[in-house]
């Protein structure tokens, strides 16, 4: 049998078969992991926000939200300190990453490959590459991506898109203007909270 471009093959199924993938990793019990698992998220995120506005700037991020990512970003520290409660985080949930097989006529999801950022972390990590990457501000799938979760519609709420949009900034920094140009609307929004809900329509 042809096998399809992945692209293709990737529209083809449905996006909750995904997450629910996603769901069942982060419910695994973690109380035995090995140590190789920890990670110092506190540091990883300090350097990332040291370097973050630079990075932006560089990157041609507009002058409007380079003023505001001081601002968000310092609302959104004590929810990245707080963030829990800790799971095993895949790290990398493109779909490049993603096995697919054809059954009965429909594809889909098999596996999940390219585990080498596994570690020890907060679950919010995990929606940062589908949303910046494969479901990027496409409302319906990200909402069939939600529900495949279990993300209930209470807990999609402005500190946890804050959570993950923050998570975003500081991990593409260097990327994020190509991004916005990628998203309709996003590149003429004045503030992060309207980036973000151009983004993620984690809104119902």
């Amino acid at each position: 049998m042809n096998q399809p471009e992945f692209p293709t093959v990737f529209r083809g199924y449905d996006p909750v078969q995904v997450d629910q993938h996603v769901a069942a990793l982060h419910a695994l019990p973690v109380h035995k992991a090995p140590t190789s698992l920890s990670f110092d998220w506190v540091e990883m995120l300090t350097e990332q926000k040291a370097e973050c506005a630079e990075e932006m700037r560089n990157a041609g991020v507009p002058t409007a939200l380079l003023d505001d990512l001081a601002p968000y970003l310092a609302q959104a520290e004590p929810l990245l300190a707080t963030d829990g409660p800790t799971v095993l985080v895949h790290g990398d949930l493109d779909a490049i990453n993603l096995l697919v097989a054809e059954q009965h006529g429909e594809w889909r999801l098999t596996g999940l490959v390219d585990w080498g950022d596994i570690k020890l972390g907060p679950a919010t990590h995990d929606f940062i590459s589908p949303g910046i990457h494969s479901y990027r501000a496409q409302r319906d799938v990200l909402h069939a991506w939600y529900a495949g979760y279990g993300l209930r519609a209470d807990q999609r709420s402005r500190h946890f898109v804050q959570n993950v949009m923050a998570r975003s900034m500081l991990y593409y920094a260097g990327e994020f203007a190509r991004y916005l140009k990628l998203v309709p609307g996003a590149e003429q929004c004045k503030d992060w909270a309207s980036v973000a809900a151009c983004f993620w329509h984690l809104a119902q």
